[in-house]
């Protein structure tokens, strides 16, 4: 495009509207793929946690009931009672799984799928571009 001589230091009106849509185009599309990645990232990352998390529950249900089971009877000889000794291990059953429970509810609580990198740079980027229009 040519240009009147006057003007070859300063761009038109419409060649900075045509940049100014070339570039909001480009930073939007940015931004979409940015947060696909990082959504996409996080949704594989807490499947991959909860599948892991289910097996290690599977493995732990069949040893505690092995581990409980042996208590049991060991206490049993203690206390001369296998229906007290099993009552006693379900209380020290029960407060060890309610301490894991809550543990994990905690854990699980600080764990977020708010694309914080996405946020970032789109704030980023309107600061950029509010300092150029302003």
């Amino acid at each position: 495009m040519t240009r009147d001589p006057k003007h070859t230091l300063r761009p038109t009106v419409a060649e900075l509207i045509s940049e100014a849509a070339r570039n909001a185009t480009g930073l939007f599309s940015s931004e979409v793929k940015l947060l696909k990645a990082e959504t996409k990232d996080g949704i594989r990352q807490l499947a991959t946690g909860l599948a892991l998390m289910l097996l290690g529950v599977v493995f732990a249900v069949v040893a505690a009931t092995l581990i409980v089971e042996a208590a049991v009877e060991a206490l049993a000889i203690y206390v001369g009672s296998e229906a007290l000794a099993a009552a006693i291990m379900a209380v020290v059953t029960l407060v060890l799984a309610g301490g894991l429970f809550f543990y994990a509810m905690h854990k699980i609580s600080n764990f977020s799928l708010t694309p914080e990198r996405t946020i970032r740079s789109v704030r980023k980027d309107s600061q950029i571009v509010t300092e150029k229009v302003a």
